[in-house]
Protein backbone atom coordinates (compact mmCIF):
# COMPACT_ATOMS: atom_id res chain seq x y z
CA UNK A 1 0.00 0.00 0.00
CA UNK A 2 1.10 3.53 -1.27
CA UNK A 3 1.87 6.22 0.59
CA UNK A 4 -0.45 7.77 -1.03
CA UNK A 5 -3.16 5.21 -0.14
CA UNK A 6 -1.99 5.20 3.54
CA UNK A 7 -3.22 8.96 3.58
CA UNK A 8 -6.15 8.58 1.70
CA UNK A 9 -7.77 5.94 4.21
CA UNK A 10 -6.60 7.36 7.01
CA UNK A 11 -8.34 10.62 6.61
CA UNK A 12 -11.48 8.23 5.25
CA UNK A 13 -11.41 6.34 8.73
CA UNK A 14 -11.31 10.43 10.45
CA UNK A 15 -14.25 10.98 8.44
CA UNK A 16 -16.03 7.77 9.07
CA UNK A 17 -15.77 7.72 12.62
CA UNK A 18 -17.64 11.25 13.10
CA UNK A 19 -20.01 9.77 11.42
CA UNK A 20 -20.43 6.15 13.09
CA UNK A 21 -23.00 5.49 15.50
CA UNK A 22 -25.13 8.61 14.08
CA UNK A 23 -28.92 8.29 13.19
CA UNK A 24 -29.90 9.59 10.05
CA UNK A 25 -31.05 13.20 11.76
CA UNK A 26 -27.63 13.56 13.18
CA UNK A 27 -25.66 12.06 9.98
CA UNK A 28 -27.21 14.63 7.79
CA UNK A 29 -26.68 17.61 10.39
CA UNK A 30 -23.06 16.17 10.17
CA UNK A 31 -23.36 16.48 6.33
CA UNK A 32 -24.10 20.27 6.87
CA UNK A 33 -20.39 21.06 8.18
CA UNK A 34 -18.14 18.84 6.23
CA UNK A 35 -16.65 19.46 3.11
CA UNK A 36 -19.59 17.83 1.10
CA UNK A 37 -21.72 20.88 2.63
CA UNK A 38 -19.95 22.41 -0.88
CA UNK A 39 -23.07 20.71 -2.70
CA UNK A 40 -25.87 22.44 -2.09
CA UNK A 41 -29.16 19.74 -1.90
CA UNK A 42 -26.70 17.48 -0.88
CA UNK A 43 -28.52 17.58 2.97
CA UNK A 44 -31.72 17.07 1.44
CA UNK A 45 -31.56 14.60 -1.21
CA UNK A 46 -29.94 12.52 1.55
CA UNK A 47 -32.27 13.10 3.92
CA UNK A 48 -35.05 11.40 1.46
CA UNK A 49 -32.58 8.84 0.74
CA UNK A 50 -32.22 7.80 4.48
CA UNK A 51 -35.76 7.55 4.44
CA UNK A 52 -35.66 4.91 1.93
CA UNK A 53 -33.08 3.05 3.57
CA UNK A 54 -34.80 0.91 6.40
CA UNK A 55 -31.91 -1.78 7.65
CA UNK A 56 -28.92 -0.77 9.89
CA UNK A 57 -26.50 -1.89 6.83
CA UNK A 58 -27.71 0.39 4.22
CA UNK A 59 -27.30 3.34 6.59
CA UNK A 60 -23.76 1.68 7.72
CA UNK A 61 -22.99 1.57 3.71
CA UNK A 62 -24.16 5.64 3.14
CA UNK A 63 -21.97 6.13 6.37
CA UNK A 64 -19.26 4.70 4.02
CA UNK A 65 -20.45 6.13 1.16
CA UNK A 66 -20.60 9.75 2.30
CA UNK A 67 -16.86 9.63 4.31
CA UNK A 68 -15.30 8.74 0.92
CA UNK A 69 -17.51 11.62 -0.89
CA UNK A 70 -16.11 14.19 1.80
CA UNK A 71 -12.48 13.20 1.19
CA UNK A 72 -12.61 13.47 -2.36
CA UNK A 73 -14.84 16.78 -2.33
CA UNK A 74 -11.71 17.99 -0.06
CA UNK A 75 -8.95 16.99 -2.38
CA UNK A 76 -11.00 18.74 -5.89
CA UNK A 77 -12.64 22.03 -3.88
CA UNK A 78 -10.85 24.40 -6.16
CA UNK A 79 -12.58 22.44 -9.40
CA UNK A 80 -15.93 22.13 -7.96
CA UNK A 81 -17.89 24.40 -10.37
CA UNK A 82 -19.96 26.50 -8.02
CA UNK A 83 -22.88 26.97 -10.02
CA UNK A 84 -23.48 23.75 -11.23
CA UNK A 85 -24.09 22.51 -8.19
CA UNK A 86 -26.70 24.64 -7.23
CA UNK A 87 -28.41 23.72 -10.61
CA UNK A 88 -31.92 21.41 -10.50
CA UNK A 89 -29.87 19.37 -13.18
CA UNK A 90 -27.37 18.61 -10.79
CA UNK A 91 -29.67 17.57 -8.13
CA UNK A 92 -31.18 15.14 -10.37
CA UNK A 93 -27.92 13.73 -10.73
CA UNK A 94 -27.16 13.77 -6.57
CA UNK A 95 -30.60 12.34 -6.14
CA UNK A 96 -30.30 9.12 -8.83
CA UNK A 97 -26.58 8.57 -7.53
CA UNK A 98 -27.79 8.24 -3.47
CA UNK A 99 -30.60 5.98 -4.46
CA UNK A 100 -28.39 4.02 -6.54
CA UNK A 101 -26.29 3.61 -3.08
CA UNK A 102 -28.89 2.58 -1.38
CA UNK A 103 -29.72 -0.13 -3.57
CA UNK A 104 -26.59 -1.57 -4.74
CA UNK A 105 -23.16 -3.32 -1.88
CA UNK A 106 -21.30 -3.71 -4.04
CA UNK A 107 -17.56 -2.07 -3.42
CA UNK A 108 -16.70 -1.34 -7.19
CA UNK A 109 -20.52 -0.15 -8.29
CA UNK A 110 -20.14 1.89 -5.25
CA UNK A 111 -16.83 3.71 -6.26
CA UNK A 112 -17.89 4.16 -10.00
CA UNK A 113 -21.21 6.03 -8.41
CA UNK A 114 -18.81 8.28 -6.46
CA UNK A 115 -17.06 8.83 -9.46
CA UNK A 116 -20.00 9.74 -11.73
CA UNK A 117 -21.08 12.41 -8.81
CA UNK A 118 -17.47 13.74 -8.50
CA UNK A 119 -17.09 14.16 -12.26
CA UNK A 120 -20.38 15.63 -12.65
CA UNK A 121 -19.40 17.96 -10.13
CA UNK A 122 -15.87 19.26 -11.92
CA UNK A 123 -16.57 18.85 -15.67
CA UNK A 124 -17.91 21.47 -17.63
CA UNK A 125 -17.34 20.73 -20.34
CA UNK A 126 -19.84 17.73 -20.91
CA UNK A 127 -23.26 18.08 -21.53
CA UNK A 128 -25.83 17.78 -18.98
CA UNK A 129 -27.84 15.08 -21.19
CA UNK A 130 -24.66 13.17 -21.49
CA UNK A 131 -24.08 13.24 -18.02
CA UNK A 132 -27.29 11.41 -17.15
CA UNK A 133 -27.03 8.92 -19.90
CA UNK A 134 -23.48 8.19 -18.40
CA UNK A 135 -25.38 8.20 -15.01
CA UNK A 136 -27.90 5.66 -16.13
CA UNK A 137 -25.58 3.81 -18.17
CA UNK A 138 -23.68 3.15 -14.73
CA UNK A 139 -26.98 2.45 -12.91
CA UNK A 140 -27.62 -0.46 -14.81
CA UNK A 141 -23.87 -1.80 -14.82
CA UNK A 142 -23.14 -4.86 -12.45
CA UNK A 143 -19.71 -5.21 -10.65
CA UNK A 144 -18.36 -7.52 -13.48
CA UNK A 145 -19.16 -5.30 -16.46
CA UNK A 146 -17.81 -1.98 -14.33
CA UNK A 147 -14.64 -3.66 -14.00
CA UNK A 148 -14.21 -4.82 -17.63
CA UNK A 149 -14.70 -1.38 -18.58
CA UNK A 150 -11.65 -0.13 -16.50
CA UNK A 151 -9.80 -3.20 -17.82
CA UNK A 152 -10.83 -1.75 -21.21
CA UNK A 153 -9.80 1.59 -20.61
CA UNK A 154 -5.91 0.98 -19.28
CA UNK A 155 -5.30 -2.77 -19.96
CA UNK A 156 -1.40 -2.56 -19.69
CA UNK A 157 -2.10 -0.46 -16.67
CA UNK A 158 -4.12 -2.70 -15.23
CA UNK A 159 -2.11 -6.17 -15.86
CA UNK A 160 0.83 -4.26 -13.95
CA UNK A 161 -1.45 -3.57 -11.10
CA UNK A 162 -2.51 -6.90 -10.61
CA UNK A 163 0.90 -8.14 -11.31
CA UNK A 164 -0.51 -10.33 -14.33
CA UNK A 165 2.26 -11.53 -16.60
CA UNK A 166 1.85 -9.33 -19.78
CA UNK A 167 3.13 -11.12 -23.13
CA UNK A 168 2.21 -8.17 -25.15
CA UNK A 169 5.74 -8.02 -26.10
CA UNK A 170 6.64 -11.41 -26.50
CA UNK A 171 4.40 -12.55 -29.79
CA UNK A 172 3.09 -10.60 -32.57
CA UNK A 173 0.26 -12.92 -33.79
CA UNK A 174 -1.63 -15.51 -32.09
CA UNK A 175 -3.28 -13.54 -29.21
CA UNK A 176 -7.34 -13.30 -28.80
CA UNK A 177 -9.45 -10.40 -27.12
CA UNK A 178 -11.30 -13.53 -25.27
CA UNK A 179 -7.57 -15.35 -24.08
CA UNK A 180 -6.62 -11.93 -22.80
CA UNK A 181 -9.75 -11.74 -20.44
CA UNK A 182 -9.05 -15.44 -18.99
CA UNK A 183 -5.69 -13.73 -17.66
CA UNK A 184 -7.00 -10.62 -16.05
CA UNK A 185 -10.50 -12.56 -14.92
CA UNK A 186 -9.51 -16.09 -14.27
CA UNK A 187 -11.85 -16.68 -12.16
CA UNK A 188 -14.67 -15.55 -14.14
CA UNK A 189 -16.70 -18.59 -16.34
CA UNK A 190 -15.86 -17.82 -20.11
CA UNK A 191 -19.69 -17.93 -20.70
CA UNK A 192 -20.34 -15.03 -17.66
CA UNK A 193 -17.35 -12.38 -19.56
CA UNK A 194 -18.85 -13.26 -22.98
CA UNK A 195 -22.22 -11.89 -21.84
CA UNK A 196 -20.91 -9.39 -20.10
CA UNK A 197 -19.72 -8.50 -23.64
CA UNK A 198 -22.24 -8.65 -25.66
CA UNK A 199 -23.87 -6.22 -22.66
CA UNK A 200 -21.65 -3.71 -23.29
CA UNK A 201 -21.35 -4.65 -27.45
CA UNK A 202 -25.31 -3.41 -27.63
CA UNK A 203 -24.90 -0.19 -25.30
CA UNK A 204 -22.16 0.37 -27.44
CA UNK A 205 -19.74 0.76 -24.99
CA UNK A 206 -17.10 -1.55 -26.86
CA UNK A 207 -17.25 -2.47 -30.85
CA UNK A 208 -16.00 -6.08 -31.23
CA UNK A 209 -18.71 -8.42 -31.76
CA UNK A 210 -18.59 -11.16 -29.15
CA UNK A 211 -18.66 -13.90 -31.59
CA UNK A 212 -14.98 -12.49 -32.40
CA UNK A 213 -13.49 -13.03 -28.55
CA UNK A 214 -11.70 -15.95 -29.66
CA UNK A 215 -10.62 -15.01 -33.00
CA UNK A 216 -6.52 -14.57 -33.13
CA UNK A 217 -5.48 -10.77 -34.12
CA UNK A 218 -2.81 -9.00 -33.75
CA UNK A 219 -0.92 -9.07 -30.53
CA UNK A 220 -1.30 -11.03 -26.96
CA UNK A 221 -1.81 -10.13 -23.31
CA UNK A 222 -3.05 -6.16 -23.18
CA UNK A 223 -2.05 -4.99 -26.43
CA UNK A 224 -5.14 -7.58 -27.78
CA UNK A 225 -7.45 -5.30 -25.09
CA UNK A 226 -6.34 -2.05 -26.56
CA UNK A 227 -8.75 0.11 -28.60
CA UNK A 228 -11.32 -1.43 -28.20
CA UNK A 229 -13.88 1.04 -26.65
CA UNK A 230 -16.07 3.06 -28.77
CA UNK A 231 -16.20 6.72 -28.09
CA UNK A 232 -18.77 6.67 -25.80
CA UNK A 233 -17.40 3.44 -23.63
CA UNK A 234 -14.05 6.01 -23.45
CA UNK A 235 -16.26 8.63 -22.42
CA UNK A 236 -17.84 6.19 -20.01
CA UNK A 237 -14.69 4.88 -18.41
CA UNK A 238 -13.35 8.10 -18.34
CA UNK A 239 -16.60 8.86 -15.96
CA UNK A 240 -16.73 5.95 -13.63
CA UNK A 241 -12.94 6.60 -12.74
CA UNK A 242 -12.61 9.21 -9.76
CA UNK A 243 -10.99 12.12 -10.83
CA UNK A 244 -8.04 11.75 -8.68
CA UNK A 245 -7.11 8.58 -10.23
CA UNK A 246 -7.93 9.90 -13.84
CA UNK A 247 -3.79 10.83 -14.44
CA UNK A 248 -1.94 8.72 -12.03
CA UNK A 249 -3.85 5.34 -12.07
CA UNK A 250 -5.96 3.74 -9.71
CA UNK A 251 -5.78 3.90 -5.62
CA UNK A 252 -5.23 0.31 -4.75
CA UNK A 253 -8.63 -1.43 -3.90
CA UNK A 254 -10.44 0.51 -6.41
CA UNK A 255 -10.43 -1.84 -8.82
CA UNK A 256 -11.51 -4.82 -6.49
Amino acid sequence: MSAETDERQKRVNEILALLEGKSAQELLFALGKGAISAIPYAGGVIAEVVGIIGPDFRLRRLRQFVAELAYDLEQLKEKIDSEYVRTEEFAHVIEKTFRGVAENYQKEKLNALRAVLLNSCIKTDIDQELKEYLLDITLQLSTLHVRLIRILRDPQGFYAAEKIRDSRDMAQIGGSVGESLKECLPDVPEGYVRSVWNDLYNMNVVYLEPRHLGVGIGGKGSKALEGKLTDLGKQLAFFITTPLNQVRGPVEGERR
